[in-house]
């Protein structure tokens, strides 16, 4: 890509002949924008997918390499140690759940472990990224993207809020969480259908944007299932509400035994964002290879 994907940095220089307000600014990236095109400098498709693809082949390869090159992704379910995993599948298989919820959290059960799905969900995510940064993002953005083939964060962030509006969570404003909280106040977000950055983890492996790329990936689950998209602002209000159910063998607790286990667990596989988020933020650009 970084020989490739060369749209803007030849014209860049016209800019500082240029006394431009704020308001001009986008005239003359438009201008740029539409001299790169006639000129062929901007990114073919192609050349976008070959990026992609090496992006997911590295992705894939660091994926396998945080469970274990000798570790099937599809036996990480069957190793899963808590009694809370064993709960919530039980209570899936048993159909104790609202129905739609039901039908997302058994796909997500399988998918949540998947190198493919997530293989498949990041692939359309940097596709929709990078033509997000071309269209929209600032003359700087684009040259990074270019110059260190770096994902900009702020393109990630749009791209993904703008994926979830159908989901029903409350996207218009994301809640930026920068003290641990505790379970009942974490709760309450949840409740109130919240999407969370979790700055607390900005820079660590845990990631302060994993939860939120989670909910694109139940996004994309409920997609593929074939059921309202709206299903997943259902599932998050429903773990925040965290009623018990109480079962013949035990009581289910959806904030620990939903939460706790797709999304926040300490299992060695996916659930776990400090498994997730790396092989992630490294096909970002975000961290080093």
């Amino acid at each position: 890509m970084k020989s490739k994907l060369r749209i803007f940095l030849s014209l860049l220089p016209i800019l500082g002949t240029l006394n431009t307000s704020a308001d001009c600014i986008d005239t003359v990236r438009a201008e740029l924008f539409q001299r790169a095109i006639s000129k062929n400098l901007i990114s073919t498709d192609q050349n976008i997918d070959d990026f992609i693809f090496n992006r997911i082949k590295t992705f894939k390869n660091l994926a396998r390499a945080e469970i274990g090159h000798k570790v099937q992704d599809s036996s990480l379910n069957g190793l899963k140690r808590s009694f809370s995993s064993e709960k919530l599948l039980e209570t899936i298989s048993l159909e104790k759940l609202p129905k739609d919820i039901n039908q997302l959290l058994t796909r997500y059960w399988s998918n949540h472990n998947s190198i493919e799905f997530q293989a498949r969900w990041l692939k359309g995510l940097l596709k929709a990224v990078i033509y997000r940064t071309y269209n929209s993002g600032s003359i700087k953005q684009i040259e990074k993207l270019e110059r260190d083939e770096t994902v900009p964060e702020k393109a990630l962030v749009d791209t993904i809020l703008n994926r979830l509006i159908s989901t029903g969570l409350n996207t218009g404003n994301p809640e930026r969480v920068w003290l641990s909280l505790s379970p009942s106040n974490f709760g309450e977000l949840l409740l109130d259908r919240k999407v969370i950055i979790d700055e607390t983890f900005r820079g660590r492996d845990h990631g302060h944007l994993i939860h939120l790329m989670q909910m694109d990936m139940l996004r994309v689950t409920a997609k593929e299932t074939n059921i309202s998209q709206k299903v997943v602002g259902d599932l998050i209000e429903f773990i925040g509400r965290d009623k018990s159910i109480a079962l013949d063998d035990f009581v289910f607790r959806p904030l620990e035994d939903i939460w706790d286990v797709l999304f926040d667990s300490t299992e060695k596989d996916f659930s776990r964002p400090e498994i997730l988020n790396i092989p992630i933020e490294t096909a970002l650009g975000w961290r080093a290879d």
